[in-house]
């Protein structure tokens, strides 16, 4: 990971058939995301930003990236990133917009396969509060299965599973 002190975006918009081209500074007005429990001020730091939480690029299919969303879910594109897919079978049918479900996302290079990771805690349809589980895709998020399904695990391990 890294943190991203700039952006020129000038040549992206220049593209033919760009729209638009948005940044932090565009969206700097827009309040970050609350917690599910409502505003709590000893935790207003840590409040996430409405643009993509996380950003991975596919290490065997260049210009293929998959990104996440607050309270969204998880999106592939194609090579290019100019046409982009909501990729979720295989995952819980949850409240992620009501519920501020925030997924972390890896992936990882398995020979010529990429084997993707996804983690996060959800509210399911009922309203009840899953904790924490660990996904895997390998077959480009096109279908994901969860791991660990009878214990909760930390969202933060996502990052770097190399063999799981």
């Amino acid at each position: 990971h890294a943190n991203i002190v700039s952006i020129d975006t000038e040549a992206a918009r220049a593209l033919p058939g760009v729209v638009a081209v948005w940044t932090a500074a565009d969206i700097a007005e827009v309040p970050p995301i609350d917690f599910r429990e409502g505003p709590i001020e000893k935790l207003a730091p840590y409040r996430q930003p409405v643009l993509a939480t996380d950003l991975e690029t596919d290490p065997n299919h260049v210009g293929v990236l998959y990104a996440t969303f607050w309270g969204d879910g998880i999106y592939k594109s194609n090579p290019g990133g100019n046409a982009w897919t909501k990729v979720m079978t295989g995952l819980p049918d949850a409240l992620y917009a009501e519920g501020g479900t925030r997924i972390a996302i890896s992936t990882v290079k398995r020979g010529t396969k990429t084997r993707l990771y996804a983690g996060f805690d959800w509210y399911d349809q009922n309203g009840d509060h899953h904790p924490s589980q660990l996904f895997r895709s390998d077959d480009g998020a096109a279908h994901w299965a969860a791991l660990l399904e009878k214990h909760g695990v930390a969202v933060a391990p996502v990052i770097g599973i190399p063999n799981m």
